[in-house]
């Protein structure tokens, strides 16, 4: 088996992000956890995946804190799984996923969708926006070093004192 290259180390939000989520099996436990799944038998069931790999994944959500397993409330010789705070905050991450696959892999037809419980309307589309609450188009953004870039990111995007880099 070849092991991955770890992102633990990187100066970069994204593959640090990745080094927790990228697996693609963490992000449908979190989506199963979005639809009420608690119980390992069901995440086994209704992802179909083998109880080695779910014992694993759901292991490094628990060590990552995206997961707490916590005693069913209606069986005492079992455990729940519930979203932490930093497992809820993906919500964001999975709709935007969702929007994506509805518009390039589902022809626009929306297998599943959330609605707003208290109005029944689906979710507007996720859109990146600017301070002032305006819609911003990718060309529009530049990357720049952060309050936490490390020399490598500084000398990466600011070099002879120009700005290289950009969303095209």
């Amino acid at each position: 088996m070849v092991e991955r290259t770890s992102f633990e180390d990187w100066n970069c939000s994204a593959a640090r992000a990745l080094e927790v989520v990228g697996d693609w099996w963490t992000m449908m436990i979190v989506r199963e956890c979005m639809y009420g799944t608690r119980r390992f038998s069901d995440f086994q069931r209704r992802l179909g995946i083998s109880k080695n790999i779910l014992t694993r994944r759901l292991q490094k959500m628990e060590d990552d804190d995206l997961l707490a397993r916590i005693q069913s409330s209606s069986d005492r010789r079992t455990s729940d799984y519930r979203l932490t705070a930093k497992g809820k905050s993906l919500f964001t991450i999975l709709i935007a996923l969702m929007q994506w696959g509805d518009q390039w892999e589902q022809d626009g037809e929306p297998p599943m969708q959330f609605v707003d419980r208290l109005t029944g309307q689906p979710l507007e589309r996720l859109v990146v926006r600017d301070v002032e609450g305006n819609p911003v188009k990718p060309s529009r953004l530049i990357p720049v070093p952060g309050p936490g870039a490390d020399e490598d990111t500084i000398e990466r995007f600011f070099y002879d004192g120009r700005h290289e880099g950009g969303v095209t």
